[in-house]
């Protein structure tokens, strides 16, 4: 599965693949095996914290006469520098607190790639029609 992300510069590449086996040892004496693996890579994941998120600087933290076509336009103009609309001084163009939406997008963004695994093993003795015994084995992996 590829899918585009919301934000440009962004997309999540995710495949799963899942087996399940059951086998009926006797007529009360069930067993189940299960697995999954998820191999994911995603580019350009948008921070979640309170820096750099640029979803809450729309809303909360940017002036509101910020203009993004002029944000986009001075990080063209700068061969793709970190222009953005509050520096820190009128000399110095670092920012005081948040970067250019465009730099964040193309240059500081995050990317993660995550192989995860889920597995369990199941018993199943019937003791009666209403009441059974079960027994599982559980495993997770995760290389993030």
């Amino acid at each position: 599965m590829l899918s585009n992300g919301l934000l440009p510069n962004s997309d999540l590449r995710k495949n799963n693949l899942t087996a399940k086996f059951s086998y009926d040892f006797t007529e009360k004496l069930h067993a189940t095996v299960f697995s999954t693996l998820t191999i994911q890579d995603t580019k350009g994941r948008n921070e979640t914290g309170y820096s750099d998120n640029i979803v809450t600087g729309f809303r909360q933290w940017w002036q509101t006469n910020v203009d993004l076509y002029d944000l986009r336009d001075a990080y063209a103009r700068s061969n793709n520098g970190n222009n953005t609309w509050n520096r820190t001084s009128g000399e110095n163009g670092t920012p005081a607190y948040w970067n250019n939406p465009y730099f964040q997008r193309y240059q500081n963004y995050q990317s993660d790639s995550r192989t995860r695994t889920f597995s369990y093993a199941q018993l199943k003795y019937d003791v009666s029609k209403n009441f059974g015994i079960t027994g599982n084995y559980l495993t997770t992996t995760c290389k993030c």
